[in-house]
């Protein structure tokens, strides 16, 4: 899996903050109250900062090949997890901001100076959640396990498939190590000397 572009997150933020903006001030014209800020997602998003800091530093004693009872299997799915983080936290992060910036707009009352300072917290704790989940992507680079029988001297054969032989002949590593009995031996097929097989 392919590490989240920060211009994606980028993106997202500012998509979800223009669409916010623009809908409590359409809110507001019409006498509608806007939502508030609560601190209770500022919380929420440290929370989940946390926790992928703890999951992550499991993965890279893992990769350091120290104790841990962190396994390869959860190990590669935390990125996804991380992915689907830092893509929620840009978004909450963009929200909070048009929030803030909305709230600024009548600086002059005390409620709304108030929701400003809430909204910014809470944007700077998506902020830091977004951080911490690309930080995390990156410590979840796991080195090829040495024990997968799959990654051989063949592992990286792609094999030609407008040719029509590449049709004859499946790929399969070791193949001149297999003893078909009645067979002749593997290194007088023509098709194992084509391929570097044999």
């Amino acid at each position: 899996m392919k590490q989240t572009r920060l211009g994606v997150l980028i993106n997202v933020g500012a998509l979800t903050g223009l669409a916010t903006y623009l809908a409590f001030v359409v809110l507001n014209n019409k006498m509608i109250g806007v939502p508030r800020p609560s601190l209770l997602t500022a919380i929420l998003m440290l929370y989940i900062a946390g926790l992928l800091w703890w999951q992550g530093w499991e993965v890279k004693k893992l990769v350091a090949g120290e104790e841990t009872r962190m396994t390869r299997l959860r190990a590669a799915r935390l990125p996804l997890w991380a992915k689907a983080c830092a893509i929620g936290a840009s978004a909450v992060a963009g929200y909070s901001a048009a929030q803030v910036a909305f709230c600024l707009r009548y600086a002059d009352v005390a409620l709304y100076r108030r929701d400003a300072i809430e909204a910014g917290l809470v944007a700077v704790a998506a902020a830091i959640a977004v951080g911490v989940a690309l930080l995390v992507e990156h410590w979840c680079t796991l080195p090829p396990d040495d024990d997968d029988p799959s990654r051989g001297d063949h592992a990286h054969y792609r094999p030609d498939y407008n040719s029509p032989d590449a049709y004859l002949v499946t790929p399969l590593p070791l193949l001149g190590e297999i003893d078909v009995p009645g067979s002749a031996p593997a290194e007088q097929h023509g098709c194992c000397r084509e391929y570097n097989y044999c």
